[in-house]
């Protein structure tokens, strides 16, 4: 049995929530990797609903639709087809009123609007140059009841029969305002995944220092993802190391990648007011900065990362260099060790073209 089936024997007192995945979507290549945990997870009763947030770039500067925009919207269309659980959500059918001051100059200057409308929602280029405000704002405006997860398009591996725990845990700890799972790649979650699981041994990487920003050195060498990404593939002795029990949950007090992550319902509303208040205060659009540091520093939220609920992100803009090695290993890994859950699903698949980088990986701390 693969780490995933693993059974959370956590007990509770409540009932569980009702739970809604919403993904950054979406390139094709890495959702397809993550496309067999989200019909697993809906089967176990951890998700009750998918909401697919579109946020593919639609036009090139010149007005012209983009073939990359076309193949993975595609694929999109497919998905809502294919399960009747999945929605897909256009970020420019939010009103936006409450940022409208500062959008009409800084979207103009970044030559990003397609077309402004009346009410204060536009159709834009790329929407990421409001660092996804739109996600945040249409749950403030149209509240979930229960719990909402929210997952890059490049997490690789969810251990699905922790999702439900991890869910529960949010619900039943309102004082923790966000909780990060437990994520594989991630320089603060790697050094807690050293320090009470050497799931990292020291010998591969010394991960002994807290990174002190909750990203490290990590975050910035593809030479660390690569490193980390082998280790967890290369067995499952290995990968049941990284689930980690004792102690269930570590809070930390500054920032970590949002790359999965919790929060109740009934608080979401708190994560669009402080992306409104950041921009007032900074003229920046950061939803990672606003939604952990900021809001620990402005409100004293408290959070943490849920050690139990293990998944990998593939990653960060400064590992771009290893992406093609990475999703290879992952794809190679799962037609061999998860055909049952995959099928022929990544039959055709095929790795993003290798980017040309300049200079060297990034060196990485050797343990003794």
């Amino acid at each position: 049995a693969d780490a995933s089936t693993m059974v959370n024997l956590r007990s509770t007192s409540s009932a569980p929530p009702k739970v809604l995945f919403t993904i950054f979507a979406g390139r094709k290549y890495h959702l397809l990797f993550q496309e067999p945990y989200w019909l697993e997870m809906y089967k176990l009763g951890a998700i009750h609903e998918i909401h697919l947030w579109d946020y593919i770039p639609r036009q090139e500067p010149n007005g012209g639709s983009t073939r990359v925009y076309d193949l993975n919207r595609g694929y999109l269309d497919s998905l809502v087809k294919k399960y009747d659980f999945i929605k897909i959500m256009d970020p420019g059918d939010v009103i936006m009123k409450e940022t409208y001051w500062y959008d009409k100059d800084h979207l103009e200057k970044e030559n990003n609007v397609v077309e402004w409308h009346d009410d204060g929602s536009a159709a834009l280029r790329y929407p990421e140059k409001r660092s996804f405000s739109e996600y945040y704002k249409y749950y403030t405006d149209n509240p979930w009841d229960g719990v909402i997860l929210k997952a890059d398009d490049d997490i690789l591996y969810i251990n699905s029969t922790q999702v439900s725990a991890f869910a529960q845990y949010s619900w039943d700890h309102p004082e923790v305002f966000f909780l990060s799972a437990s994520v594989v790649n991630q320089g603060l979650c790697s050094h807690y995944q050293q320090k009470y699981g050497n799931a990292i041994p020291r010998e591969l990487l010394d991960l002994t220092n807290l990174p002190a920003d909750g990203f490290g050195e990590s975050h910035r060498s593809p030479a660390h993802a690569l490193l980390v990404h082998k280790h967890f593939l290369a067995s499952e002795e290995n990968r049941r190391r990284f689930y980690i029990t004792e102690p269930e949950y570590v809070e930390f007090d500054y920032s970590i990648n949002i790359n999965f992550f919790a929060i109740r319902g009934d608080q979401w509303h708190e994560t669009y007011e402080v992306i409104v208040e950041k921009l007032k205060r900074e003229e920046e659009y950061l939803d990672e900065e606003a939604i952990t540091k900021n809001i620990m520093q402005w409100r004293g939220k408290k959070e943490g990362i849920y050690l139990p609920l293990v998944v990998a992100h593939a990653t960060y803009s400064h590992q771009k260099s290893v992406q093609q090695e990475v999703l290879t290993d992952w794809a190679n890994w799962a037609k061999k060790e998860r055909s049952e859950l995959y099928g022929n699903l990544l039959d055709s698949w095929k790795p993003p073209a290798k980017p040309i980088v300049k200079g060297k990986f990034s060196s990485v701390k050797k343990g003794p």
